[in-house]
């Protein structure tokens, strides 16, 4: 974001991740026990299952990474 946060053409850009849903619900037990245990809390989506989040989380990732190659085509930039 501090690179090409400005090439974006928006006012603002945040991530804030699931920020928001933790504050909103003002609780300290968002994850169950075994996800905290395991370390997954990043893959875990209340509500939904481990599958659901990361078949979203790479849609989304593969998403962005389009953006990112076009926008750097477009612009002539090459990685060295």
């Amino acid at each position: 974001m501090a690179r090409y946060g400005g090439e974006l053409g928006a006012p603002l850009v945040m991530t804030a991740g699931s920020y928001l849903d933790h504050l909103a619900a003002g609780d300290g037990d968002w994850y169950p026990r075994w996800v905290n245990v395991l370390q997954l809390n990043w893959l875990y989506r209340p509500g939904g299952s481990l599958v659901d989040s990361g078949v979203a989380y790479t849609i989304e990732t593969l998403h962005f990474v389009t953006l990112v190659v076009r926008a750097r085509l477009r612009h002539g930039e090459h990685s060295d």
